[in-house]
């Protein structure tokens, strides 16, 4: 068993005889999950769903779906946002999809599959930086050293996941056509291309020095961590007087933001951030529900181009 599978078993409660086959299941959907974030998140949440049925006398295995439904309103009850209650939800789902395919006598129906999620908002909750924000947090990340400038850079202008330049080497960095660019693993195992805006390709090979290896190292000298990465940043912000609880994904969440604000296709923001529904990258959008960019001002402009389209204040 992996570290991260011990850190993982450490999170689910203690099985006793009753509790075997919920733990065999448990053991056998955790090992099925391909990425170590993945194993550990899922096991925190399945413990908690575990430690509420325990707390309420009710066998998972004979959950039924008002049981299920019991549970999200529970969750919403502590005042959870909703996209943390359906993540939630849907490890529990996961949990017995899994139960219904390996245990089938066990579990033999997946009673989460009944119960609606929470609708989700039509914009990000994601902070995200404006314009003066983030040329204070490039210009501190320049007083720290080539490390933090690439860091901030990268997190920035490449639209990857913070994962995925924890486990990107050099040798997924590339030159193609005058652009440079970087190969990441996405979610799921697949690669994928980006293109590495030239400020922040610069700002890594001042960085790298020529070195190989992981892009960024711990103190120890090992592949830094997406904690590391999150530490760094927060001593970052905090000098940049930002106030705002900005995470790395924030600084993802900007460039979207800003990419929208600029005109960008929204399909190639989508494809730079990896995203397989347009509906997910349209919630980065702020601009769509602008008065100053509303279609009826076209309309107007085109119909009727005598008249003065835009209110006066």
């Amino acid at each position: 068993m992996t570290t991260v599978d011990q850190r993982a078993s450490r999170l689910m409660p203690v099985m006793h005889a009753p509790q075997a086959i919920r733990g065999e299941i448990t053991e056998g959907w955790l090992e099925a999950q391909l990425r170590d974030n993945t194993r550990t998140a899922y096991a925190r949440d399945i413990a908690e769903f575990f430690d509420w049925c325990d707390r309420r006398g009710l066998d998972p295995l004979q959950g039924r779906p008002r049981d299920m439904r019991a549970y999200r309103n529970h969750l919403c009850s502590r005042v959870e946002a909703p996209s943390s209650v359906n993540r939630k939800l849907a490890t529990v789902s996961s949990w017995y999809r899994f139960g219904v395919e390996e245990h089938e006598d066990a579990v033999p129906a997946n009673p989460m599959a009944q119960v609606r999620r929470l609708p989700r908002s039509q914009e990000s909750s994601t902070v995200a930086l404006d314009r003066d924000e983030l040329g204070r947090l490039f210009a501190v990340a320049d007083e720290s050293g080539s490390e933090a400038a690439a860091l901030v850079r990268m997190l920035f202008y490449s639209g990857a996941r913070v994962t995925e330049l924890c486990t990107a080497t050099t040798k997924d960095l590339r030159e193609e056509r005058g652009h440079r660019t970087i190969w990441v693993t996405r979610k799921g195992g697949g690669r994928i291309r980006l293109t590495v805006a030239r400020p922040a390709a610069d700002a890594l090979d001042v960085h790298l020095g020529g070195r190989e290896g992981p892009l960024f190292l711990g103190r120890g000298g090992e592949p830094l961590t997406r904690h590391g990465v999150s530490r760094r940043l927060d001593r970052l912000v905090r000098a940049a007087g930002i106030r705002k609880p900005i995470t790395p994904h924030c600084l993802r969440h900007t460039a979207a933001t800003l990419a929208l604000d600029e005109g960008q296709d929204i399909r190639e923001v989508q494809r730079m951030l990896g995203h397989s529904k347009i509906e997910t990258t349209m919630r980065y959008d702020r601009s769509r529900a602008s008065v100053d960019r509303s279609p009826t001002h076209a309309l107007a402009a085109a119909l009727e181009p005598g008249h003065n389209t835009e209110e006066t204040p």
